[in-house]
């Protein structure tokens, strides 16, 4: 039996092999780039189906959302106006002047403490509503009227709520600021309106004499 002898040079030998094995490497690389390909790109559409149900999911939700935000800003209103409601039945019981006195004075103190309470007065005052005008009638009309029902519907007109006046003194229209501030916070006072500020000059440093009406 003959055994087959290469006669090329080693050198020439070594080179065919190493590019053998480099075509047979780059086949390998090749398959395994195209696959890592392929995931790539299903990933992609993927991560992009769910981008879009995502945002379908939100785009359907945001009435909800908005509807959310709604029920908390009409909870938190509902809070504050119970909170005013009990303030205010506190401040219906006997000792109401002492209560209305305490709310003022802590009220005061706010920053620096630069205001002062000279006087208040606390007084009842009724509000009419504006009235829709309405066509005039023949005096036969009105002749026919009931007097009692007109009066009657006069009165369910009327409002009648508390008031109380401030005068004071205040460090400056910072701390008078302040404090028209924190009394609207406080929960108490349905309305409080700066009347008037003026400068005046006073031993204790205050300079600005203040009227504000407060409405409960």
């Amino acid at each position: 039996m003959m055994t087959p002898v290469n006669l090329l040079p080693w050198e020439l030998r070594r080179s065919r092999l190493i590019a053998s094995q480099l075509r047979r490497w780059s086949r390998v690389l090749l398959v395994v780039l195209g696959l890592v390909a392929a995931l790539w790109i299903q990933k992609q559409r993927a991560r992009q189906e769910l981008q879009s149900e995502l945002a379908g999911i939100n785009k359907r939700a945001r009435p909800l959302q908005q509807l959310n935000a709604r029920n908390r800003r009409q909870q938190t209103e509902l809070e504050k106006l119970n909170s005013r409601e009990r303030l205010l039945n506190q401040l219906g019981a006997p000792f109401e002047p002492l209560q209305l006195i305490s709310v003022l004075s802590t009220r005061a103190t706010v920053g620096e403490g630069g205001v002062r309470i000279l006087g208040l007065k606390l007084t009842t005052v009724e509000i009419r509503p504006e009235r829709v005008a309405v066509p005039t009638v023949s005096a036969r009309s009105r002749r026919k009227r009931q007097p009692a029902r007109v009066a009657a519907k006069k009165t369910e007109d009327v409002i009648v709520k508390s008031q109380l006046t401030l005068k004071g003194l205040a460090k400056d229209d910072l701390a008078l600021s302040e404090f028209i501030t924190s009394m609207r916070h406080a929960g108490v006072f349905e309305s409080v309106e700066l009347k008037s500020t003026d400068e005046v000059e006073h031993p204790s440093g205050l300079t600005r004499e203040y009227h504000i009406r407060c409405v409960l």
